[in-house]
């Protein structure tokens, strides 16, 4: 597995589907992030390291990537760790073999994140952002929210089908 770094101004989009790329931490909204990948599909996987349900889903993620890969779709994972916890997302990550596109939430891009995908708290109702968050967009940057976990990966194909009619 190659690991890589990209500029979030000049992403490489290459062969990200057999190696990690980091994508360094200056953006500062989600629709800057959507620009990276435009014209492509683009599955993305909001989650942090502290997060137990979603570090659990990473074992079902092999499918998801042969997928991505044979079909040219992009895999992004945002991260909502914090700053001091970079070396233990990075380690996750390589752990996991989680090949695709790679982002830690700076403060700003968290609340652009939160404010586009907050829902709210079964508890309180207050709106959060919840982990994971598991997103999809189309070639022309359309969002599909509410899209299943990659543990149900017979559902996140029917949906990625969906988007090659």
């Amino acid at each position: 597995m190659q690991i890589c770094t990209a500029q979030a101004n000049k992403p490489t989009i290459s062969d990200a589907e057999e190696s990690v790329v980091f994508i360094k931490d200056n953006i500062s909204s989600f629709d800057s992030l959507k620009q990276m990948f435009r014209e492509r599909v683009v599955y993305v996987d909001i989650w942090a390291t502290w997060c137990a349900p979603c570090r659990r889903e990473f074992k079902y993620k092999q499918p998801l990537q042969e997928y991505a890969k044979a079909n040219n779709i992009v895999l992004l994972y945002i991260s909502g760790d914090k700053p001091k916890d970079e070396p233990k997302w990075k380690e996750i990550v390589l752990k996991n073999k989680l090949s695709g596109y790679h982002i830690r939430m700076n403060d700003k891009l968290k609340a652009d994140i939160k404010q586009k995908f907050a829902r709210p708290l079964k508890s309180s109702g207050e709106l959060a952002l919840i982990y994971p968050t598991y997103i999809i967009l189309d070639k022309f940057g359309n969002i599909l929210e509410n899209i299943p976990k990659p543990s149900n990966y017979v559902e996140v194909l029917r949906e990625l089908e969906k988007l090659d009619k």
